[in-house]
């Protein structure tokens, strides 16, 4: 398909695409049925675009949900532990992409919760050389 083809299916279809990835779809199944032959040509189009990043971390919430309602509908031990993986997947996912939400967040700080503050404390005697 022409670089120019592609750009264009890909400006014309921004809302679809965006709305599309918000609810969780796959990539390459949002690229394929827009005719395109591999998820990169969105992600080369609209990769870096807010509303893309937005969109991408509201999948995660939603494929969240799909996992969880998958687990919770398995009935044997194999689906059980493929659903348990791709929740698994699904959380690691979402600690990438949506880190406001779901990543968690370490912080280090002094007392009060202020800057930390280094003391040098020296016992005895100096070091040779000093």
């Amino acid at each position: 398909m022409a670089e120019n083809v592609i750009v264009s299916v890909v400006r014309e279809n921004k809302a679809d695409i965006l709305t599309r990835i918000a609810n969780g779809e796959p990539l390459t199944q949002i690229a394929h049925s827009l005719g395109l032959d591999t998820h990169s040509a969105i992600i080369n189009r609209i990769g870096q675009d807010p509303d893309y990043q937005e969109a991408l971390a509201a999948s995660a919430w939603a494929k969240l949900q799909q996992r969880e309602s998958a687990l919770e509908a398995a009935d044997s031990n194999v689906t059980v532990t493929r659903a348990d993986r791709l929740l698994g997947h699904a959380r690691w996912f979402a600690e990438r992409v949506a880190r406001r939400w779901f990543a968690p967040e370490t912080r280090i700080t002094g007392a009060d919760g202020g800057p930390l503050q280094v003391q040098i404390v020296k016992f005895g005697e100096t070091i040779e050389g000093e």
